[in-house]
C-alpha cells in the first residue's frame, strides 16, 4: 500500500494496541524488545524498471540477475565490468549504484564479517543498488505481467531505509 496509506496506519495501531496488550499481560515481569530488519521507500510511476532478456545487460552475464527489486546481483562474464557500468549510466543515469561486490564487502554493506564462499557464490561479482526510490524487475522473455505494482519497495542505502527502530516496553 506504501507508507502514506491507510492501511499501513491501521497496521501500524493494530501493531501498537497489540503490544499494549502484551506489556500489560506480563505487567513488568517481562522486558518487550521490538525490531525491524529495515525501512522501505514509496515506489511511484517512473521509478520502476524492468529488464528483458533481449537487453544488451543480459548478454554480459553468466546467468539471469537475481537479488530484489532495489538490490540487484549480478554474474558478470570475464572482462565485461565496465560494459556493465556503462549500460547503468545510459539507461538509468544516476539511479543506481553499482560496484563490485568486493567493494560492497569493504565498505561493510554485507555486514562487519567476511562474506563466506557461499554467500558470495550467491550475490556474484556486481551489484546495483537502488540510490533512491527506483526499482528494477528482471523478466524473462514470455513472463506474464508487468512491471511490479506494490507501492514500496526496501533494500536501498537511504537513511529511511537503513535506520531500524527499536522499542523496549
Amino acid at each position: 500500500y506504501g507508507t502514506r496509506h491507510s492501511e499501513a496506519r491501521a497496521a501500524l495501531l493494530e501493531l501498537d494496541r497489540e503490544m499494549e496488550r502484551l506489556a500489560t499481560m506480563v505487567s513488568g515481569h517481562t522486558r518487550i524488545v521490538l525490531s525491524a530488519d529495515h525501512g522501505f521507500l514509496d515506489s511511484g510511476e517512473g521509478t520502476r524498471h524492468q529488464i528483458r532478456n533481449s537487453e544488451s545487460l543480459l548478454g554480459l552475464l553468466r546467468c539471469p540477475p537475481s537479488g530484489d527489486k532495489r538490490v540487484l546481483y549480478m554474474h558478470l562474464r570475464q572482462g565485461v565490468e565496465e560494459k556493465v557500468h556503462e549500460y547503468f549510466r545510459r539507461r538509468f543515469n544516476r539511479r543506481f549504484f553499482v560496484i563490485a561486490v568486493d567493494e560492497a564487502e569493504e565498505l561493510g554493506l554485507f555486514g562487519p564479517e567476511p562474506l563466506s564462499m557461499e554467500v558470495r557464490g550467491r550475490v556474484g561479482d556486481m551489484m546495483a543498488i537502488s540510490a533512491g526510490a527506483d526499482a528494477i524487475e528482471y523478466r524473462p522473455s514470455g513472463g506474464s505481467g508487468g512491471v511490479m505494482q506494490e507501492a514500496s519497495q526496501h533494500s536501498g542505502l537511504t537513511p529511511s531505509e537503513m535506520y531500524v527502530p527499536l522499542i523496549l516496553a
